[in-house]
């Protein structure tokens, strides 16, 4: 697995608005779709004004259409709190599966690498 799907799980899951400029570049410096997808999967953990404006600007430069669509659910994401929506649905991009079952406070259900 690469570094930068580690470190960009780690950063999300902090969910710390410090990161957002570094997970804004992971995203746009990396061609690989399973960099970009948890890229932006954690930029809508961490959620806020920033975070969205930079998923709403990769959105309208995406070609990739799995990569888009963990855009859009990245961006649903930073509306969302855990009290509201209970149950997540599955998104995934080739090689890679991100599975959220039910928010538990500020934790969801593990990521896993599919080889």
């Amino acid at each position: 697995m690469p570094v930068e799907i580690s470190l960009s799980k780690r950063m999300g899951n902090s969910n710390d608005e410090k990161y957002i400029d570094e997970l804004g570049r992971a995203f746009s410096e990396n061609e690989d779709s399973r960099v970009k997808g948890m890229a932006a999967w954690a930029l809508g953990k961490i959620g806020g004004h920033r975070a969205k404006s930079l998923l709403g600007s990769f959105l309208t430069k995406e070609d990739n259409t799995e990569v888009r669509g963990e855009l859009e659910y990245a961006l649903e994401m930073c509306g969302r709190t855990p009290q509201s929506t209970p149950v997540i649905g599955r998104r995934s991009i080739p090689n890679f599966s991100i599975r959220e079952a039910v928010f538990q406070g500020e934790e969801v259900a593990p990521l896993r690498y599919v080889p």
